[in-house]
Order: C-alpha cells, then sequence, then structure tokens
C-alpha cells in the first residue's frame, strides 16, 4: 500500500468505546493500518489471510501489525481458529467528567 492510497473504512460504525490505558497501546494504535484492523476486528474475527485481501495487504506485514496490537492487549490471536484473530474488548467504557 503506497502512502497515497487511502485504507477501507469498514461500513459499521462501532458503538463501542475502547479506552487505551497505556502510552503502549496509543502508540500501537498511532499506525493507520492498525486502526484499520482494529476496527475490522471489532466486526468480528477475522483471520489474518482475509485481513490481508481486505486491506490489499502482504501477509508478513499484516502479522506484524496484528502482533504489536496482540503485544499490548488490544486484539487477540486464536479463537475458532488459531490463525484468527479477535478484538479483546466487548464492554463499553467511560470515564466520568
Amino acid at each position: 500500500m503506497s502512502e497515497g492510497d487511502s485504507l477501507p473504512t469498514p461500513n459499521v460504525e462501532l458503538p463501542v468505546v475502547h479506552e487505551l490505558t497505556t502510552l503502549e497501546q496509543l502508540r500501537a494504535v498511532s499506525d493507520p493500518v492498525r486502526v484499520v484492523i482494529f476496527r475490522l476486528l471489532r466486526e468480528r474475527e477475522q483471520t489474518v489471510k482475509a485481513l490481508c485481501e481486505i486491506l490489499n495487504e502482504s501477509s508478513t506485514r499484516l502479522y506484524y501489525h496484528v502482533s504489536e496490537l496482540e503485544r499490548v492487549g488490544l486484539v487477540r490471536l486464536g479463537g475458532r481458529n488459531p490463525r484468527q484473530a479477535r478484538s479483546t474488548n466487548t464492554t463499553v467504557r467511560s470515564r466520568s467528567s
């Protein structure tokens, strides 16, 4: 994917808010590709291969990005299929002002 290419955005608006609690999580989602991966995985579990097809990216590059999201606890590899990734947060969290 070149710099001029735009990333696909999921069709569904996500009502769930994920509260980032560490600097590492914030750094992990500072990459636009990881933001799209995280949003896609919020919609449903997907294999990295499926993410490669959606994003038109190499598996090596996406495994790197998914592993970075997994390292900070935002996604988890495994599930029904050991190669599937999914978002780890399914609850809404908000902070009182």
